[in-house]
Formats: structure tokens, sequence, C-alpha cells
């Protein structure tokens, strides 16, 4: 929005040495540019009123568009945070997530007797160790 303040003064005839009718026709020259004057200058402000009453509207619009957009955004970030925060509660509970583990042994005497060999297999439910000896 751009404002321009300016003054604007009719161009008055001047009233110096004037008499009889040529000071009455010069005074109702005068009149007439001070009537023009003030219309024009009702007419502006009301014009500027109008303008100030839409824009004032435009503003209050944007700002109400803000305002839901935000508390959609805010919504939205809220609901993240409680999902990371109860995520972030149930893996420092040993909840919600599933450790495994696998290894395998193999032992062989140098006589070649008494072969063995583990499987094992740990998750958060059992453990299971099986050997095979040979």
């Amino acid at each position: 929005m751009s404002v321009e303040v300016s003054k604007v003064s009719p161009k008055y005839k001047d009233l110096t040495g004037l008499e009889a009718q040529d000071l009455l026709d010069a005074m109702a020259y005068n009149l007439n540019l001070y009537n023009k004057a003030v219309a024009s200058g009702v007419a502006s402000e009301k014009a500027d009123t109008e303008a100030l009453v839409k824009l004032t509207a435009e503003y209050q619009k944007q700002v109400a568009d803000y305002e839901a957009q935000k508390a959609a955004v805010d919504k939205v970030n809220a609901d993240k945070k409680a999902a990371y925060e109860k995520a972030l509660e149930d893996y420092m509970n040993g909840t919600n997530h599933t450790t495994s583990m696998t290894a395998q042994t193999q032992t062989d005497a140098s006589s070649g007797q008494y072969q063995t060999f583990m499987n094992a297999t740990v998750d958060q439910k059992k453990v299971s160790l099986r050997w095979n000896t040979t």
C-alpha cells in the first residue's frame, strides 16, 4: 500500500482593489472553487476510506489463512512429535523392536575326535543352542 499526501489549494482570484460587480463576480468564482475543493476532498476521503476498508478486509483474510495453515502445521508437528516420543519410549523400554543373533562354532581336536558344531539363535523371546557332535 502506498500513501501519497499532498496539499492542493484552488487558484483563487485576488480580491485586492476589486469593487462592486467585479468583487461579487470574483467572490462567486472563489466560492465556486472552494465548494469544488471541498467536494473533491470529501470524495477523495470517501475513496480512501473505501480503499482502507478493502485493504483491511484483505489483510484480515490473509491473517486468518495464515493462522489456519499454522494450526494445521502445528497439529502435524505435534502428531509427529508424539509418535516419535512413543517410539523412543518403546525402544528405551525394550518393546516394539526385535533383537536377534545367530552364531555358529566348530571345534576339531587334532586327532580328529570330538568334532562339535554349535548353532545358536537368540532373540527377545528365546535362546536356542544346538550342538552336533561327530
